[in-house]
């Protein structure tokens, strides 16, 4: 269970740096408005997958 629970936090922690560096390359130009709305969308995606059943099953 606990490489699982890690399994999950590897997931939640690479989204996060795809989102954060998504948003970083669009306000430099390093990305036009659609890639980085697609990229951070399913960056964004994951991220919630990840942690919406973790946050009800908590509840």
């Amino acid at each position: 269970m606990k490489v699982l629970n890690r399994h999950w936090q590897v997931i939640e922690w690479a989204s996060t740096v795809v989102l954060v560096a998504c948003t970083l390359g669009y306000q430099h130009q390093l990305l036009s408005k659609p890639w980085s709305l697609v990229i951070g969308g399913i960056a964004l995606s994951c991220y919630w997958l990840v942690v919406l059943p973790r946050l009800f099953r908590r509840a």
